[in-house]
């Protein structure tokens, strides 16, 4: 007999292969017992509903039945946190588990063992990418230099290859930089195809202003903007910004507000999972997005 013929079980529609059904709070243990089921979202349309449930879910759990809230369902598959799902109740109890002072020292003799590493190899390709750019446009600069929002708000300058025409941003002032930009030149659309653009980003890691991985620091005009309207934009510069990030190897390309917002959820989950083992994760895919050149965001 399907579940949906008790009158108390209703079956709301599907989320992707995923059955959604509704029902009363005593009915919900006997129906997962009675589907057999490995894993349930759980979702609750009162708080104390979900309080009287508890006794009956952690038996379950022990049972071996992965019990999920609507969140913790998002993170899992998605490794983000969805804004809509969470307050500040929740970035405060998330706070709570933040990572160990000894994993964000290990983390920082990672950055500078890392660097150190790849200092004679990147040191090479600068220099070739110096003559490259200075044999191109013999008047213009090699390198650019722009404020960045550091760790806890604070600005320090960041410095990349110059990919973009001279005075780019004279008559527009600090916008991002869409897919196609006609600012891009030929050479800075391969410099930032591979990242190389981002080479000298290593002294900025060497310094401490960065970290390799964490959230992708945001101009302050841009910041100022999205901290009006994007919830909770400032919390991701509670952790060291990074030269790659979990955003920038789980999300596509993006020049929006709501690219923003995205991205921010994946910050947010990264925050929230901190670790060296997601560090390394994130270096490694970062390493094939520059060996075969694939899309990314050029934050």
């Amino acid at each position: 007999e399907s579940p949906a013929a008790d009158e108390t079980v209703q079956e709301t529609g599907w989320l992707g292969a995923i059955p959604l059904l509704k029902t009363t709070v005593d009915k919900v243990e006997a129906l997962i017992r009675g589907l057999d089921v490995d894993a349930v979202i759980l979702a609750f349309d009162r708080e104390e509903d979900e309080v009287r449930l508890h006794p009956a879910v952690r038996r379950l759990r022990f049972e071996g039945v992965l019990i999920l809230s609507p969140l913790g369902a998002a993170e899992l598959y998605s490794g983000r946190v969805p804004l809509d799902l969470i307050d500040d109740t929740w970035l405060m109890q998330a706070s709570m588990g933040f990572a160990s002072p000894v994993t964000l020292r290990f983390k920082r003799m990672l950055d500078v063992l890392l660097v150190m590493l790849l200092g004679i190899l990147a040191v090479l390709v600068g220099i070739v990418i110096a003559i490259v750019l200075k044999l191109s446009a013999p008047r213009q600069a090699v390198f650019y230099a722009q404020n960045r929002v550091g760790r806890f708000g604070e600005d320090f300058r960041i410095y990349k290859f110059r990919s973009m025409l001279p005075h780019a941003e004279d008559e527009t002032g600090a916008v991002w930089s869409p897919l196609g930009d006609k600012r891009v030149t030929r050479l800075g659309r391969f410099l930032r195809r591979y990242r190389l653009d981002e080479l000298p980003q290593l002294w900025n890691v060497l310094r401490g202003d960065m970290s390799l991985v964490g959230p992708r620091p945001e101009r302050p005009e841009l910041a100022a903007r999205l901290d009006k309207v994007v919830p909770y934009y400032r919390e991701r510069e509670n952790v060291p910004p990074g030269l790659t990030g979990w955003a920038q190897i789980r999300y596509p390309y993006g020049a929006t507000v709501e690219d923003a917002r995205r991205k921010l959820e994946y910050d947010l989950y990264y925050i929230r999972n901190l670790s060296i083992g997601l560090d390394l994760r994130i270096i490694l895919r970062t390493i094939r997005i520059v060996v075969f050149g694939l899309e990314r965001d050029t934050g």
